[in-house]
């Protein structure tokens, strides 16, 4: 079995054949499974009241079970129905619901009909199976328990486990086909990152009392971006002699600090101030009064710098992971060498007969801060040898940009939250977070992971921002105590948002804060209020941050990167800095024309082909760890590590013939990601508190128990600093390499 195989199998085309080659069987079969005429009068009729009680459920918003209001006789006549003749809830019209669940009840019966005719062939002939193998792969796909494996096929619906086995070895045998075409056009990302698994024997023994956490190294290989040409990584002899690994550049600071500078507009605002007057309309538009959502279509998108072009969709070859743990310059090496060898890439010297000759090519490799900082260490201590081979020369690396993304949110929370005397003030964020999150206050205080983290900045900077423009609304409008009262005074777009550039004037912090709005006299100074002016700073940032990333916007996202410079350098994150800080240094002064935008357009994937889906090339490889740690990792007896490592790199295959089938058979109207959450009444109880401690107003006197330093400013005067003493290769180290923990609760999906 192949995957094209899988692909190609349509439940469509095998009905239609069936009915072409056994049109008397096909007869029969629908004969049977619609004998009672009259029962689809009485679904067609159930199905039109039960879609009009839905329409007039809608208008009653307290009603919550739809289906609890339906007539006696109805429920009487549900025996008759099948659960999956109704797809889910829609806006559709009745008779337009109608149609579609009729639509769908004939593909049910198609299918059905193709179920009972498939049995009877492959009871006759054992390689008339198509339609039990496609089945047994989906039930391998979503791990499903050997024993209903078993079951399905003894009832003639399934190929039996073993053959199932033998279509996964064919499978991985076809994969390292793929790997091989793609590692030939060397128009190819390899990105690889470290696996830990914890295997506990049930009963310890001599044997097996000893550690285990097994290490791995998974990666997969990306195609590049459609923009790149294969000349652009004809350079690596020319890259060698321009940037020798452990060769600081000499840029100065201030050429990096006029990178990607917008113009100021009429009103002042640079391209970051006009992003941040940008946030504070979506907030109000999307999370405002019910009367500012007639201005989604002028709100648009926010400014764009330069979108990473044309969008396409990123589809990605696994890997088949190593058994090796990549902690060391040398493992790295290894690492990477195997990687290449699946693709048949290996050592121009051996001259194997089907390897690929790398040549002068480069090959972009990606992984998060820990890979890169392995990776300069393996290059810098192979600068003796005397091949390009050996020296490793090919390799040009890319940094993770979700790890970038995980390590501004915990920079954040080392600002706001772990300073015990940082959660004492009324308005700390710890405070805040409490009226939200109770129950979580001891997590969010010493490890929150990610997810936690991300929500954190996101709802109380919404509800931050509101609160702003619920003050500036009473300043202009005494009468408007709240917003619910501005928007009876209907305001125009034009109203709103010159509003809005007032608010990003006058409640986010500047980066010379420290040298005005704190040298004023402690009477008239509001310490409190600095601290929020420059948390709204932070968020924004971090909002600027993932808004570039999510749109491919590259300008954008590496304008982003020298404020979180500086706020990495002020929090102790130096290395993150330091890396942003070579990043920019190398692509935008080292590196040729054609290598610099070869990085820039394949530092971002996009694996759905939408529109603001784009993701770190890093995700990709924590998504596949963790379908390699939930699903395909096996369980019980066959959770070993010969069993991971076979299972591997056929995680996409998987993925893929699991949506296939649920289209096929009319399942993709189900899914696991849960709705987005109703936040209307938690925010209101945020509101509320903040309204009565006066979070964004200015107070005079008001004191802290915790200064929140000046990030940016500080961060900046730091990096400064650090370039003129040349002394980014003596960074104390302290506590930065411990990274915000990537946990298994989905928080990759963000």
């Amino acid at each position: 079995m192949t995957e094209e195989q899988l692909h190609a199998y349509q439940v469509e085309e095998a009905v239609k054949k069936t009915e072409k080659l056994a049109p008397t069987l096909w007869g029969i079969l629908s004969s049977l499974l619609s004998a009672d005429d009259e029962i689809n009068v009485r679904r067609l009729n159930l199905m039109r009241r039960r879609h009009e009680k839905q329409k007039a459920n809608k208008v009653n918003v307290d009603n919550t079970d739809r289906d609890a209001d339906m007539d006696i006789e109805d429920e009487d006549e549900m025996d008759d129905v099948d659960e999956d003749t109704f797809p889910d809830d829609s806006d559709d019209e009745p008779e337009d619901g109608v149609d579609q669940a009729m639509e769908r009840r004939q593909k049910l019966m198609n299918i059905r009909g193709l179920l009972c005719a498939s049995v009877l062939m492959k009871s006759s002939n054992q390689h008339c199976n198509a339609f039990q193998s496609v089945v047994g792969m989906f039930l391998h796909a979503t791990n499903t328990p050997e024993t209903v494996r078993e079951f399905l096929s003894s009832l003639g619906i399934s190929i039996t486990t073993t053959t199932i086995n033998l279509a996964v070895k064919s499978l991985a045998k076809n994969s390292r086909t793929k790997m091989k075409e793609l590692g030939k056009s060397l128009r190819v990302l390899f990105a690889y990152d470290n696996l830990d698994l914890e295997m506990k024997p049930l009963v310890p023994t001599m044997e097996t009392e000893k550690d285990h956490l097994i290490h791995f190294t998974t990666g997969t290989m990306l195609p590049l971006h459609p923009s790149t040409a294969l000349a652009d990584l004809d350079c690596s002899d020319m890259l060698w002699e321009r940037c020798p690994p452990g060769q600081a550049p000499d840029v100065p600071i201030a050429k990096l600090l006029q990178l990607h500078l917008k113009p100021r507009d009429a009103n002042g605002l640079n391209g970051r101030a006009r992003f941040n007057r940008w946030q504070f309309l979506f907030d109000l538009v999307h999370h405002g009064p019910e009367y500012f959502r007639r201005f989604k279509r002028d709100l648009g998108e926010a400014e764009a710098y330069k979108i990473i072009t044309p969008t396409h969709q990123t589809f990605q070859v696994p890997n088949q992971t190593l058994d090796v743990a990549p902690s060391t310059p040398a493992s790295n090496a290894r690492a990477i060498e195997e990687l290449l060898a699946q693709a048949g890439i290996t050592d121009p010297s051996k001259n194997e007969g089907n390897s690929v000759d790398i040549g002068n090519q480069v090959l972009l490799i990606s992984g998060d801060l820990l890979t890169g900082e392995r990776i300069c260490s393996l290059l810098s201590s192979r600068l003796e040898e005397q091949t390009p081979w050996r020296r490793m020369q090919y390799v040009v690396y890319v940094m993770g940009l979700f790890h970038l993304k995980m390590a501004a949110a915990e920079a954040i929370w080392r600002i706001f939250i772990r300073d015990k005397s940082a959660r004492e003030d009324p308005t700390s964020l710890m405070e805040l977070l409490s009226q939200i999150r109770p129950q979580e206050t001891g997590k969010l205080g010493s490890k929150p992971g990610f997810r936690r983290m991300h929500e954190a900045i996101q709802h109380v900077g919404i509800v931050l921002r509101l609160d702003c423009w619920r003050i500036l609304a009473n300043e202009l409008f005494p009468s408007c105590s709240s917003l619910e009262v501005f928007a009876q005074r209907t305001p125009t777009w034009e109203e709103v948002v010159d509003m809005a550039t007032r608010l990003c004037k006058s409640q986010v912090a500047a980066s010379d804060i420290d040298s005005t709005t704190r040298i004023a006299k402690e009477s008239t100074r509001d310490a409190q209020h600095e601290n929020s002016l420059i948390r709204q700073q932070c968020f924004l940032l971090y909002e600027e941050l993932s808004y570039a990333m999510n749109h491919g916007d590259i300008d954008r996202t590496e304008a982003c990167f020298i404020p979180w410079m500086s706020i990495f350098s002020a929090c102790g994150k130096h290395k993150y800095a330091a890396e942003l800080k070579r990043y920019l240094e190398d692509v935008h002064f080292r590196y040729p024309e054609g290598l610099k935008n070869t990085v820039r357009a394949n530092i971002l994937c996009n694996p759905t082909g939408q529109e603001g889906k784009f993701r770190g090339i890093d995700w990709i490889v924590e998504h596949n760890n963790l379908y390699i740690k939930r699903i395909y990792g096996g369980k019980y007896s066959n959770h070993s590590k010969s069993h991971i490592i076979s299972q591997s790199q056929l995680i996409e295959v998987f993925k893929d013939t699991r949506i296939q089938f649920e289209k096929m058979f009319c399942l993709d109207h189900k899914t696991t990601r849960h709705s987005p959450p109703k936040m209307v009444r938690t925010f209101k109880v945020l509101a509320k508190y903040m309204e009565r401690e006066k979070v964004n107003e200015k107070v005079p006197g008001r004191k802290t128990k915790y200064r929140i330093p000046n990030v940016v400013g500080e961060g900046l005067a730091i990096v400064y600093r650090r370039h003129v003493q040349g002394s980014q290769a003596g960074i104390d180290n302290g506590d930065e390499e411990e990274l915000i923990e990537l946990q298994d609760d989905g928080g990759i999906d963000v």
